[in-house]
């Protein structure tokens, strides 16, 4: 009797044991990483390369249905979609149900999709939240009727009951706590680094001739970046080439995204332009040829509506490009003293904006200067101190 409980405390020592072992594990999902990503993708692939670079027990989780994610070079964990009615995104409002047999080996799934699980138990789950567009300005995104629910009447009571929130900047975190009434307590900040990461890439001028030949670039250029759809504003941005063509100034204005939805305004509004030549939408453009872009152009142009960061705005610091961008927003956050900010709804704020950075060489060359400075405070390294001290 003596020897068969003895046999029963050993057995019993060993599996709390290996329970507390695998609690120490740590699950990512990395849906969002694509071959070519958006900004949500981007954040994901240096977020996961953070995490598996550091001491934690990192597995990520990618599903089977998820397209070209499966060519990213990252070792994974495949989920077999048990839904197949179930889009990505939606599928991870299900995550727990489709991982209860195994959800209990980790101590945090950190989610990176930008939509936390709404069902199950959610105590183990740390969502990333980029932004609340989807809330603040439903009629400028592209809403199915199901995810409209989903975020309306789900996505703050879930996020109440989750372990911890991560949030890309104050102002999205600020968002959330107004609009959501979350208490702050349950948000950590993890401000982001450069697009390229934290080692800029190196300035060559034998490239200059070559990128204004690939894309037919003659005169100096304005730039964008972005997917084109309404929140970025490419048609103020049009209306103040015009303006700025009327006016005389020899400029392009290049724009660097693919298309994405409701853009028809857009296509719409250049397609009758009178300054439709000296426009080039030149959909996705590889790291490469983007950096070298940032360098050429005489300004960034990013008067977005919202967002929850704007990575352009840190990698045209970083890479010596005057910034215009918009008030109130978490660009202006970013830059700070080294980006001019104007009303992004406000046609005349933005042209007499844009208009002071064309004329004025010395403001052009104090903003350049400041920006290098202020983009040396955004590194992931950074990043990866935050997010560590987060999982903690």
């Amino acid at each position: 009797m003596g020897r068969l409980g003895y046999e029963y405390r050993v057995k019993d020592s060993k599996l709390a044991f290996q329970r507390e072992e695998r609690m120490t594990r740590i699950a990512v999902t990395t849906d969002a990483i694509r071959e070519r990503p958006d900004g949500i993708g981007i954040v994901s692939r240096h977020w996961v390369r953070l995490l598996l670079d550091s001491d934690l027990e990192v597995e990520l989780w990618d599903y089977q249905f998820s397209g070209d994610a499966q060519k990213v070079n990252f070792p994974k964990r495949e989920l077999k979609n048990s839904w197949p009615c179930l889009r990505a995104g939606l599928w991870n409002a299900f995550l727990p149900f489709q991982a209860r047999s195994f959800l209990q080996d980790y101590r945090t799934i950190l989610t990176l999709s930008g939509l936390p699980p709404v069902v199950g138990s959610l105590e183990r789950f740390m969502p990333a939240i980029y932004d609340i567009i989807d809330l603040k300005y439903p009629e400028i995104q592209r809403l199915g009727r199901a995810k409209k629910a989903y975020l309306q009447r789900t996505l703050p009571y879930a996020l109440k009951r989750v372990r911890k929130i991560l949030a890309i900047s104050s102002f999205t975190a600020n968002d959330i706590v107004r609009s959501l009434e979350i208490s702050p307590s349950r948000i950590e900040v993890v401000p982001l680094g450069p697009s390229f990461g934290d080692i800029v890439p190196k300035d060559c001028p034998e490239k200059v001739g070559k990128i204004r030949g690939k894309f037919g670039l003659r005169d100096p250029f304005l730039l964008m970046v972005g997917t084109i759809h309404p929140r970025k504003n490419h048609t103020m941005v049009l209306s103040i080439l015009e303006a700025l063509m009327a006016k005389g100034f020899r400029v392009d204005l290049v724009v660097a995204g693919q298309r994405g939805w409701k853009d028809s305004e857009f296509q719409a509004q250049l397609g009758r332009s009178p300054v439709k030549e000296r426009v080039q939408v030149l959909g996705y453009v590889d790291d490469d040829s983007l950096w070298q872009l940032y360098r050429e152009a005489e300004l960034l142009l990013y008067p977005s509506i919202y967002e929850g960061f704007g990575l352009p705005v840190l990698d045209a610091m970083a890479l010596g490009c005057p910034v215009v961008t918009s008030v109130n927003s978490p660009m202006a956050e970013i830059g700070g003293q080294a980006v001019l900010a104007a009303d992004p709804r406000s046609y005349e704020d933005l042209l007499m904006t844009v208009e002071s950075v064309l004329t004025e060489k010395s403001l052009q060359q104090e903003l350049v200067a400041r920006g290098l400075e202020r983009a040396e405070t955004f590194t992931w390294g950074n990043a990866r101190s935050s997010l560590l001290s987060a999982l903690q």
